[in-house]
């Protein structure tokens, strides 16, 4: 009799099954792909921030009204300082995108990343200490105490971290190190320009008071 017959089915061929190695493979590739989804779509966000940030410093410098012979080299600094950080926190935001469609392994993307993002942020902070110094010792203090002092502080921390983030020290917790110092470039950024729209209000403020009214002129003169 056939297995018809009988009411029973033939039973169906086995598909053939994954040993272990090949299963894990295929998980973890998947998780690294979903993984770097998300993280792209992070990364995007952060490099939108910086571009607005680039904006407003360039709306900042087009609203001044003074040419750039009348700007101060502490103006020249503060500005360097603020487009320094928000083009840098764009650039790291878009490196981890492209070395992944370079079909780099994830531990190399991480570990390039960190290596760039280690050497801008402390070539870029002993950079603007150097030049801060440099403008103190010519007699041109700083405007806001304390604040670049921390800035670099900040910047050249995060570096540090960065730095030895590539070295594996931090294992997986990589990423997070590399978001601290995105985070750590838009902050400069931020607060550089809020400290350089005080500057340039209370630069403002002071040209309107010792400028000569002519409301009162005319008013003296019919008297």
């Amino acid at each position: 009799m056939s297995t018809r017959s009988n009411g029973l089915r033939a039973p169906k061929p086995r598909r053939p099954i994954l040993d272990s190695p090949s299963q894990r493979r295929l998980t973890r590739r998947s998780d690294q792909n979903a993984s770097m989804i998300a993280n792209e779509g992070f990364f995007l966000a952060v490099a939108q921030i910086a571009v607005a940030l680039a904006g407003f410093s360039g709306l900042v410098v087009a609203t001044r009204g003074a040419s750039p012979s009348g700007w101060s080299a502490r103006d020249t600094w503060s500005l360097a300082g603020m487009f320094g950080a928000s083009i840098g926190a764009l650039f790291l935001a878009l490196l981890p995108s492209l070395l992944f469609f370079l079909r780099l392994p994830t531990e190399v993307v991480w570990m390039l990343a960190s290596l760039l993002m280690a050497a801008f942020l402390v070539v870029f902070a002993l950079t603007m200490a150097w030049c801060c110094r440099k403008l103190s010792r010519s007699g041109q203090p700083p405007r806001v105490r304390y604040f670049s002092t921390a800035a670099t502080l900040l910047l050249f921390a995060c570096g540090s971290l960065a730095g030895l983030g590539a070295l594996g020290i931090f294992g997986q917790a990589v990423i997070g190190v590399f978001v601290l110092g995105l985070m750590a470039c838009l902050l400069v950024s931020a607060l550089a320009l809020v400290v350089f729209l005080m500057i340039f209000a209370r630069t403002a403020r002071s040209a309107f008071a010792n400028s000569p009214r002519p409301f009162a002129a005319v008013a003296s003169r019919r008297r």
